[in-house]
């Protein structure tokens, strides 16, 4: 692991707030529209929670309601309205396991949905990532985001200086090759100037984007005070996985489970 020896000026501090809005949108995750009719769960699949929220199954006309968490039961519902809420806190960020069984005489019917809850935005994992952007050295932008079409993006911050980083470009190189057509987007970054980083990249026949960082502001924006540092962030904009350091961290298995 290295620490870079680029210092980033504070100026750019004052810029920092702007970055930080979530790339989600603030829509309600209890709004129903036009739903089914007879029970179905709310929060539905696939919803991202930011605060406090509450589980309902749509309807009063049923004798109770019992709801799960990852598999654990966090309460039995026996009387109207069926509806519970739940603190966000008490399950840390990350994907859930929501489910709802509804009792209704003899009868019962389950209900499950995927869920993410997040606490804003941040670089810890569960969090949105700060909204950021770069160019490449033939001039091209790319955001810090997947890409129309891409479910994950790899972000990996490095130099040529760097040890650790050099033994672990290789296998970004191959990640780069084996995943892109399965979704997978790879971003590197450095703060050196293109005159240092091009011929480097072209003795190695690396064919990986490399955006150029030269103030150092991605950096500070991504706390990348020790390299190469790596994060995996899925096509919400959330961040999946952070891992700082070694010669070539073992991501491939994280980045079948998540594309």
């Amino acid at each position: 692991m290295q620490i870079p020896n680029k210092h980033c000026p504070y100026l750019w501090l004052l810029l920092l707030p702007l970055l930080l809005l979530p790339a989600c949108s603030d829509e309600n995750p209890t709004s129903t529209g036009d739903g089914p009719t007879g029970p179905f769960l709310v929060p539905s699949d696939g919803t991202v929670l930011l605060s406090d929220f509450v589980v309902s199954v749509g309807t009063d006309t049923i004798d109770s309601m019992a709801v799960y968490m990852d598999e654990t039961m966090v309460a039995v519902v026996t009387a109207p309205p069926f509806t519970l809420p739940v603190v966000m806190v008490e399950h840390g960020p990350g994907e859930h396991s929501l489910a709802v069984t509804v009792y209704d005489g003899d009868a019962e019917e389950h209900l499950s949905a995927e869920i993410l809850i997040c606490y804003g935005v941040g670089l810890d994992i569960g969090n949105f990532a700060p909204t950021f952007s770069l160019e490449d050295m033939e001039g091209v932008t790319h955001s810090f985001r997947a890409a129309p079409g891409a479910k994950l993006l790899l972000l990996d911050f490095w130099a040529t200086w760097c040890p650790p980083c050099i033994r672990g470009l290789p296998e970004t190189q191959r990640l780069f090759d084996e995943y892109g057509d399965d979704g997978l987007k790879v971003l590197t970054i450095t703060s050196e100037s293109e005159e240092i980083v091009r011929p480097f990249i072209r003795e190695n026949d690396y064919s990986f984007p490399v955006l150029l960082d030269t103030d150092g502001f991605g950096h500070m924006v991504f706390d990348v005070w020790a390299i190469p540092k790596y994060f995996l962030i899925d096509r919400r904009g959330v961040v999946r996985h952070v891992y700082v350091g070694g010669d070539g961290p073992i991501l491939e298995d994280i980045i079948l489970e998540l594309l």
